[in-house]
Formats: C-alpha cells, sequence, structure tokens
C-alpha cells in the first residue's frame, strides 16, 4: 500500500471509497476486510473504547524497575506476542510480555561512552529496522541490536539532549542545532533539514509526518513546531507556538502541543491555525499519545488523562503515580505509563465494557474515521 502525503489522510483514496460502500453491506463484507485494513479498524475502536465516560478501568500491571523510566516502545509482533520495551534514565533496556507482564529479558548500557561522567542519562528510545537506539541527554545516540540486546556502537551528535524517532529504514535524530535523519545500517546522516537555529524541544512522528519543535533564537524567547513529510524531507507548514513547548503529537488533521503551562495547544494541519487550548494539567505535559478520537496525555502533575477529539472534553483521569508522568502509549483497550516513580502502569478498561456486537463495533469505527476525513472525501 503506498503512502498517501496529504496531512491527516492516512489512508488512499480508494480506502475511504470502501469504509463509504461497507456502510450498507457491513456484514457481507466485514470478514473479507484485507487483515491489516481490519486490525487498523479496530485499533480505532479499542483505543475509541475509553470515551466512555461510564466505562470501568483499573491498573492491570504494574512494572518495577530500579531507576526513573525515561522512555517507552512498543513491539507489536502480532497477538499474545506483542512486547513491551522499556529503558531508564541510567541505561537498563527491558522487554515485557504485555499480556503477562513477564519481564523476557534485560541488558545494561554500562559505562558511558564518554569518559567524563560516570553515569549515562538516556531520554529517547526508538526501533529502526533490527535495531534499538538510545538517545542521551549529552548529545550521544546508542545503537542496540534487538535480537540478541547487545550494544553496537555510540555516535555524538552534540552536547545537548539527542532524540530519536524511528520509521522503517529512517533514523530521525534531533538535538541542539541539528536535525537530521540517519541510516540506521552504517549511522551515517543521509539528509540534514535546514533551518534549525536552537535546540530541538520535542519531536514526534507518526502518519509519515515528523513534528520538530525548536527555538528560533538564542534567548529562547520565539518558537516554531516545524512539520515535515517523513518520505520527502519537504517542509509542510511552520507553526508559530509559544517556547515552552516539551511535547508534541500528530493527531489525524490535528497537531498538538504540550506546554509548560499544564495546557495542550490544538492546531489544524491544514490551515496552520490554532484552533483550541485544553487545560485540565496543573504542571507541564511531557507526553503526548492519539489515535481515533481517543487523545493521552500525561503531566508532572502525576496524572493521565483521556481527551474525547470529538468535543475536545476530558473523559477520565489515570491518578497513581507518585511522580511525574514522563512518556505514555495507547495499546488496544489498554493505556501504558511510564512515570519518575520507577514504575511503568498497564491500565485496562474492565471485561464489562468490553461486549459488544460486530456490527455496532463497525458502525462506530466507520463514524470515528468518517469524522477525521478531510471534506472532500466524505
Amino acid at each position: 500500500m503506498s503512502t498517501i502525503s496529504q496531512p491527516g489522510q492516512p489512508y488512499e483514496d480508494y480506502l475511504w471509497s470502501l469504509f463509504r460502500s461497507l456502510r450498507e453491506k457491513r456484514q457481507t463484507y466485514l470478514a473479507a476486510l484485507p487483515r491489516e485494513i481490519f486490525n487498523e479498524l479496530m485499533k480505532y475502536d479499542f483505543h475509541n473504547r475509553w470515551l466512555s465516560s461510564c466505562a470501568p478501568f483499573r491498573d492491570l500491571h504494574k512494572l518495577h524497575h530500579d531507576d526513573e523510566v525515561t522512555s517507552i516502545l512498543l513491539h507489536e509482533i502480532g497477538g499474545d506476542r506483542d512486547t513491551l520495551l522499556t529503558v531508564t534514565e541510567d541505561g537498563v533496556l527491558k522487554e515485557f510480555s504485555i499480556k503477562s507482564a513477564q519481564l523476557l529479558r534485560r541488558a545494561e548500557l554500562g559505562k558511558p561512552d564518554d569518559e567524563t561522567r560516570t553515569q549515562e542519562s538516556i531520554w529517547s528510545l526508538a526501533k529502526c529496522g533490527e535495531y534499538l537506539f538510545m538517545g542521551s541527554q549529552h548529545g550521544l545516540v546508542y545503537k542496540w541490536d534487538y535480537a540478541t540486546f547487545t550494544k553496537l556502537g555510540c555516535m555524538t551528535v552534540s552536547n545537548g539532549y539527542a532524540k530519536v524517532r524511528g520509521l522503517d529504514k529512517k533514523l530521525f535524530v534531533a538535538s541542539y542545532k541539528s536535525f537530521s535523519v540517519w541510516d540506521p545500517e552504517t549511522m551515517k546522516e543521509v539528509h540534514k533539514f535546514t533551518d534549525v537555529p536552537y535546540a530541538p524541544a520535542a519531536l514526534s512522528l507518526k502518519d509519515n509526518l515528523v513534528a520538530c519543535d525548536m527555538w528560533t533564537d538564542e534567548n529562547r524567547r520565539k518558537n516554531s513546531i516545524n512539520l515535515y513529510c517523513a518520505l520527502t524531507h519537504k517542509l509542510i507548514r511552520k507553526f508559530e507556538a509559544p517556547p515552552t513547548v516539551f511535547s508534541t503529537q500528530i493527531a489525524g488533521p490535528y497537531l498538538l502541543a504540550g506546554l509548560n503551562s499544564g495546557d495542550i495547544s490544538v492546531y489544524n494541519i491544514e490551515s496552520g491555525e490554532k484552533v483550541n487550548t485544553l487545560s485540565h494539567h496543573k504542571k507541564l505535559v511531557y507526553a503526548l499519545d492519539a489515535c481515533g478520537s481517543t487523545l493521552v496525555s500525561g503531566s508532572n502533575d502525576r496524572e493521565a488523562a483521556v481527551w474525547d477529539m470529538n468535543e475536545w472534553k476530558i473523559i477520565k483521569q489515570l491518578k497513581g503515580h507518585n511522580g511525574w508522568v514522563n512518556c505514555l502509549r495507547l495499546y488496544k483497550d489498554k493505556i501504558i505509563t511510564a512515570s519518575h516513580d520507577k514504575t511503568v502502569t498497564i491500565w485496562t478498561l474492565m471485561a464489562e465494557d468490553m461486549q459488544h456486537s460486530w456490527a455496532s463495533t463497525f458502525d462506530k469505527v466507520i463514524s470515528t474515521v468518517t469524522n477525521f476525513l478531510p471534506a472532500s472525501h466524505k
């Protein structure tokens, strides 16, 4: 399936046509959908179940670590084999079964390659092809072999935070005065983005779009979020933003930015205009994830919140961490949060909320997908 570069359009035109035709013949065609399309539809539905204000939820598993958990990564192999990768600030890498919460394997970064420091500070984790990459607070990027869980090498980018995001055979690396694309095999730069005056503060990648937040002057008083096509590396749009952005997330036709104030700014990708401000958190919003109509935010106020993007209102508050929420992910009917308190919590909806028919599920998914269609495709 080829990729569409239009912002906010995650599927090809023929697929939208398929969705419309299935409205009247859902029972006949539902089972005949290609597996990848069916899985995407179910993913929308799983996530949107969180939007029922009366749906009960609980913390299913709590995964304990010996240091602050700074980044997590989903490895979706299929079914019960899906795993969760976690990394702590001191560079301890772990892989867990999401279903059972069993620790599958563990590895340590060990002594930093920079001999001037006694301990590393890892704040970013990405998978790219068969490799894992860690980004360090001190401007280093570490490469690991995923199959063997062994460290293969290290590259110095700058003397500031290094953030990494992976897409197929491309590794996006943002650091002080630098934003580039690497070949994951060789760790060599294959593309360098221009107009990156100062340190990028937030980096996100979704739907073949990459958003990089950066200060535009050395006094850190001006800021913009640059949105690029991840395939062509072309700049799509610049969004004016306050110099206090700590997280970004691409969500269909919207670009979201978590701020130091605790607010979340919502921008329309097509027009570039700010269309909403979501206020709930009392401290900075450090993590965002979204799918379908569901948005999840994590904050230094120790809480994660679930939002309905159809009405831009808060639906649920996930409380239970004793430290700020560093990162989070939506996974099927679960939300996974990682915290400064050295734990990862897997939240799940209660079983009684999960009973509904295939027809009902399909109708809800189609309704959700249609809401995010560009007007020309409805």
